[in-house]
């Protein structure tokens, strides 16, 4: 395959997948942004690209998340974590956010998981009222199975 053709095979995959995908350059401008990236921001690629995330979304700059996107900027370091972005109109999601240092900047993948997160903070409440805490690397259907059997012997601790 032709030099060209792979990169216009990935540019056209990079487009279409549902994973968020964005460069931010040095100076926390837009430098790409694929489709799911600006859904997941409720923008249109065509608004991000060129313009600086303070622009977008005032107040970024105070967020935790920032703080780890600063982070990795600076420091030429890697990282991932579970965000809960609020957006200008109030309303929240979950993202998995994964960062990775590149030449232009940082490159930011995320992730809507909103859905999964809503119950993953379920079943740990739920754990929790059975005096519960899952380890950290702990695999998440082990863990449930287990909240199960303690549930089967404490039925009322669930209402």
């Amino acid at each position: 395959m032709s030099p060209r053709r792979e990169l216009d095979v990935l540019l056209r995959t990079m487009a279409e997948v549902r994973v968020g995908f964005q460069v931010i350059g040095y100076d926390w401008r837009y430098v790409y942004v694929n489709a799911a990236a600006a859904a997941h921001g409720r923008r249109a690629v065509a608004d991000l690209e060129g313009r600086t995330m303070m622009e977008l979304y005032p107040g970024i700059e105070q967020t935790e998340m920032f703080g780890v996107l600063r982070r990795c900027m600076e420091e030429r370091v890697s990282d991932e974590f579970d965000n809960l972005f609020t957006f200008p109109d109030g309303r929240s999601r979950w993202f998995e956010i994964r960062v990775d240092p590149v030449p232009e900047g940082i490159c930011v993948y995320s992730i809507d998981i909103h859905e999964r997160k809503l119950w993953q903070l379920e079943v740990e409440g739920r754990a929790a009222a059975l005096g519960m805490r899952p380890p950290p690397k702990r695999s998440w259907r082990d863990f449930v199975s287990e909240i199960g059997r303690s549930a089967e012997s404490k039925p009322e601790d669930l209402s």
